[in-house]
């Protein structure tokens, strides 16, 4: 049978010798290529244009990924870049005569072996590189695929800061070319080192699957998907803006500012540092947000860091001009590896694990020809404005054909910018909900949370980070809830239901929770209820009425109070039947609340009948609460009937002074018939106060005046049935009751 995918110890085996061989190839690179090499070429006397074409060498290389293309269904991925990846430190042996080229007075041949063998070093690169994408892609995986790259990248950047505090402390002000070489170097042998454990890389299996497509047919049907081919235009600008702007911030520095080669790795080691941000920023939550999101904000980043480049400020104090640097340094390194590394990140979530090779092939052909571009059109525009132009007076010397040139660059990135935001979303949210994410410390709270979730070892520490997510409030918690309904832990489930109280719903979390309802009794179906409610998910209105007639006690009762909560009118007479039928607690007390919630008086009789001798105490408490609900004087009624419960004398005793009061606010104005009441009510206090049967016959003589003069109060003839049995009449809370209503007679306007 064929394998579908690594195993996951080849899995783990090989992430762990991705991240060696990263260390000691990033220090390699630091040593070989990056700056050093730029620098050593300018000792040696190189131009603008020379430095331009060198940076393009490792933009050509992706060229050669066609050869490598031809070359790995032979080899197979990880032989093939083992391969090439061992000759590209060969091919640069021969770079340690250029020194004696260069003393000896020969620096056009000194540059030209520096050309020719970096030249060489990423050919062979280029034919390597064609096994990264199959290799990276399936080591990547796809659930944390984003803090997987940006790990990647943390490696790469704490090496860069390590190793560029050394070559700082080493190379000086002005080295000699014998000291660059010195570094060059210790980076082969770091490169050999870093050969070592590409032969240790598992072979890929998902992304081999397309090593035997014509590769032609595959190019051309994915340049038919009008969403790759604007994910490719956007790369190629990128790559181009990039290539024309990177290699020439250090020119600047250089020839504006009059800044070392010490100055300039300091520079390195800002830049490191921005890139160190990059990395921590989205290995903590761009596989939450999304990565279009952070394309965009690496894209503006980029073009606003090339402002202060156009305007250029001179400085009097040195050490202001090098702080100016390395936060230019720091943030275009931050933009050039966002934009990269998200960019890639993109990459992977956006195409199917088959298309890897070929597409990878195509990713990296448009970053090789725009950076080619980019680096010899940079260069050549550079040269133009430096040998035509002068600045006008009041400018930095030698300053103006950057600031013009560095101006074409900000106008790039601004298309570019534009060309983002047409690409397909990937993410979970749009570009305006992603950065409203990215910029709310609550938001930012639940993905630190959702990170720890990841890496929980127990069913406790899961269950507390879940509650705390559901306290959160914030909606990118959503995905990682809905995972955890599947768990097969019951107080998993539950608590991350429970936990979706506290966050927006969607319609996918709609569907979820109407499924619950449907196929959970007994388990977790009664909190979907109560949720379906909370949130008035009016489509759930159908499944709830089936669920009221459930087995599932839990589950029956919450559905009828969330269809209250829903105002599904219809389903009063079933509540009430159920009510009438049921000697249940937990449904009588539901199907009241439910009541209560619908503010339906014509159930009163209902519930008055529950209160028979037969009830609990405490289910006659929920039922006179839920009546005084129904007339809308809770609120009103519940301290009273609470102190009533504490002391019935203290209770009456309020209601009394209640009566008294409303006698007193009337006194001086003509007598009405409300006076007449509340006069005959005091009375019939006092026979509550001596429990005498005389309370139940008082009311219903009062309540037939007061329903005579005003037919808004028809209402009160729904307890009419409890007072005149004498089970229910002799009850001392629902007396009480009855008495409040008499004082807080509800109004009309509260019927419904």
């Amino acid at each position: 049978m064929e394998r579908e995918s690594l195993s996951p110890s080849e899995f783990r085996r090989g992430r762990e010798t991705l991240f060696k061989f990263t260390f000691f190839n990033v220090l390699s690179f630091l040593l070989i290529s990056s700056n050093i090499i730029i620098l050593y070429a300018l000792k040696l006397g190189a131009s603008s244009f020379f430095i331009g074409m060198l940076s393009s060498f490792l933009q050509i290389s992706y060229l050669f990924m066609l050869a490598g293309r031809f070359l790995i269904k032979r080899m197979g991925a990880v032989r093939l870049m083992g391969t090439f990846w061992l000759l590209r430190y060969l091919v640069m042996l021969p770079i340690f005569v250029t020194p004696l080229l260069y003393h000896r007075g020969y620096a056009f041949h000194a540059l030209f072996i520096l050309a020719i063998v970096v030249f060489g070093f990423n050919v062979s690169r280029g034919i390597a590189i064609t096994s990264w994408n199959p290799i990276m892609g399936e080591l990547a995986g796809k659930k944390d695929r984003g803090s997987f790259l940006a790990k990647i990248q943390l490696i790469t950047h704490l090496v860069t800061i390590l190793a560029s505090i050394g070559i700082a402390f080493f190379i000086g002000k002005d080295a000699p070319p014998e000291r660059f070489t010195l570094f060059i170097g210790i980076g082969i042998l770091s490169g050999f080192i870093a050969c070592h454990y590409i032969s240790r890389l598992p072979e890929p299996v998902e992304s081999s699957r397309g090593i035997g497509e014509r590769f032609t047919r595959s190019i051309v049907e994915s340049l038919k998907d009008k969403s790759f081919l604007k994910f490719i235009v956007f790369f190629f600008t990128s790559s181009l803006s990039l290539a024309m702007l990177t290699p020439f911030v250090i020119v600047f520095f250089k020839n504006v500012y009059g800044n070392t080669d010490s100055d300039i790795i300091i520079f390195t080691i800002a830049g490191g540092f921005g890139a160190l941000s990059m990395a921590l920023i989205n290995g903590f939550m761009i596989d939450r947000v999304g990565s279009k999101p952070f394309i965009l904000m690496y894209s503006v980043l980029t073009a606003a860091v090339t402002i202060p480049l156009i305007i250029a400020p001179s400085y009097t104090n040195r050490e202001f001009q090098l702080i100016f640097a390395a936060l230019i340094f720091f943030f275009v390194s931050m933009g050039n590896n966002g934009l990269f590394n998200t960019s890639q990140v993109y990459f992977y979530s956006f195409i199917k694990p088959e298309e890897r090779l070929n597409l990878g092939i195509i990713y990296f052909l448009a970053m090789g020809v725009s950076g080619t571009i980019g680096s010899i059109l940079g260069g050549s525009i550079l040269e133009v404005l430096q040998t035509h132009i002068e600045g006008p007076a009041g400018t930095l010397e030698g300053a103006f054909p950057f600031q013009m040139y560095f101006a074409i660059i900000l106008v790039l990135f601004v298309i570019n910018s534009l060309i983002i935001l047409s690409l397909k979303d990937t993410g979970l949210y749009t570009v305006r909900d992603a950065l409203s994410i990215i910029f709310s410390p609550r938001d930012l709270r639940a993905i630190g949370l959702l990170n720890r979730l990841d890496k929980s070892k127990s069913i406790a520490e899961e269950r507390s980070i879940i509650h705390a997510l559901g306290n959160s409030g914030s909606v990118v918690t959503r995905e990682e809830l809905l995972s955890r309904l599947k768990s097969p832990s019951f107080v998993i489930r539950t608590e991350a239901l429970t936990a979706l109280h506290g966050i927006p719903i969607d319609g996918r979390i709609e569907k979820v929770l109407i499924s619950e309802v449907k196929n959970h009794q007994f388990t977790t179906g009664y909190i979907a209820a109560e949720l379906i409610g909370e949130k008035r998910i009016f489509s759930a209105i159908k499944p709830l009425r089936l669920a009221m007639f459930s087995n599932d006690y839990f589950l029956a009762g919450k559905a009828m109070v969330a269809l209250a909560k829903l105002e599904d009118r219809e389903s009063i007479g079933d509540i009430i039947s159920i009510i009438e039928k049921t000697t249940n607690p937990r449904l009588i007390i539901h199907g009241a609340w439910a009541l209560q919630i619908f503010r339906h008086r014509e159930s009163i009789p209902v519930l008055v009948k529950k209160m028979e001798r037969k009830t609990a105490p405490f289910l006659r408490d929920e039922i006179i609460l839920s009546i005084a609900g129904i007339l809308d004087i809770f609120d009103k009624f519940y301290p009273y009937y609470t102190r009533f419960l504490e002391s019935a004398h203290e209770g009456i005793g309020l209601l009394e002074d209640l009566v008294r009061e409303k006698l007193s606010s009337e006194k001086g104005e003509e007598k009405t018939d409300r006076d007449s009441s509340l006069t005959k009510l005091l009375e019939l206090l006092e026979h509550l106060r001596r429990g005498s049967g005389a309370f139940s016959a008082g009311v219903i003589s009062l309540f037939d005046e007061l329903v005579k003069s005003n037919s808004s109060l028809n209402f009160l003839r729904f307890f009419y049935g409890g007072l005149k049995n004498d089970s229910i009449a002799r009850l001392e809370r629902f007396r009480f009751l009855i008495a409040f209503i008499c004082i807080e007679l509800p109004s009309k306007s509260s019927i419904y």
